[in-house]
């Protein structure tokens, strides 16, 4: 909807708010990401208003997961219910990776009003999508940006081999 008024002939005025930063309200953790949008877009960027430094840029953010606990910091960003990308932090390197884009296949676009991200291990993580109760859980593993879309399948094949 943003980008359809964005398209319209607008005033000046709404052009000029339009084009400020408008950063994630409520977080001042600065040790961790967060992004602003601007001119519609979206930038992810660590969270200190005295070096604003971009890590990557999307056109969406449906989702944004920061996993608790997890040092370095890692964040999933999700630019649909389905697709995602993880920023995260390698230790003692002081710079954001980003992987590329992965996708839950088993989860259709409809609305999700819950998408949490867990730690199973440090470079492990769970992905769960609630709408009244759990519709899916996916695990991803960081390191070479494997992804099990449907891990409630890889649980049900276990459960018949035994």
């Amino acid at each position: 909807k943003i980008v359809e008024i964005s398209n319209l002939n607008i005033s000046l005025i709404v052009q000029n708010v339009l084009s400020k930063r408008i950063y994630r309200p409520g977080t001042h953790d600065y040790y961790q990401l967060s992004y602003f949008t601007q001119n519609g877009k979206y930038f992810i960027c660590d969270n200190d208003p005295m070096k604003i430094e971009i890590v990557d840029s999307l056109n969406n953010i449906y989702s944004f997961n920061r996993v608790k606990g997890s040092l370095p910091a890692v964040l999933f960003v999700f630019t649909s219910p389905k697709e995602f990308v993880c920023v995260y932090e390698k230790y003692f390197e002081n710079k954001n990776y980003i992987t590329k884009k992965q996708t839950i296949l088993t989860v259709n676009d409809h609305y999700y009003p819950g998408i949490h991200v867990n730690t199973l291990s440090e470079k492990v993580f769970i992905i769960t999508h609630y709408k009244f109760g759990i519709d899916n859980i996916a695990v991803f593993y960081i390191e070479n940006e494997k992804l099990i879309s449907d891990f409630n399948v890889v649980l049900e094949k276990l459960k018949k081999e035994n």
